[in-house]
């Protein structure tokens, strides 16, 4: 399971832990990159990745987790004078969440050779993930 980082790490990283995927992910999910779901774009990178994986025929592995860098990356942001990358609040990073492990889990239900750890100590996430 490979962590994930600052934004600004984050792209080499998951570029990394993508071709990883691509040599080792072929008969199960051994490769599993993480997927931070406080960050705005984390479904679009979920949906991507995964797609990618569809099409090339690897097997997708995904640890959703909420994100560890809030403080930094609002400074980072606007020190930088860019948009700040984290949803804009605890409940939008909720629904960012729970969008994303609703993608996930979706594709488990017609692709056996996908896989997702969910990785979270908040009580809400957890308790909606035993009813899916």
């Amino acid at each position: 399971m490979v962590d994930a980082e600052q934004t600004y790490f984050q792209p080499a990283i998951s570029r990394l832990t993508l071709e990883m995927q691509r040599k080792f992910n072929v008969q199960k999910p051994l490769i599993f990159n993480t997927y931070q779901c406080y960050l705005r774009d984390a479904y679009d990178n979920v949906t991507v990745d995964m797609e990618l994986a569809r099409r090339e025929g690897w097997c997708f592995g995904a640890k959703l987790v909420r994100g560890a860098y809030m403080a930094q990356e609002r400074a980072r942001a606007k020190e930088f004078g860019y948009e700040d990358p984290i949803n804009p609040t605890y409940e939008a990073t909720n629904v960012m969440y729970h969008r994303c492990l609703n993608y996930v889990l979706e594709e488990l239900k017609h692709n056996a050779k996908a896989e997702v750890m969910v990785a979270s100590h908040n009580e809400d996430t957890v308790q909606f993930t035993l009813r899916r």
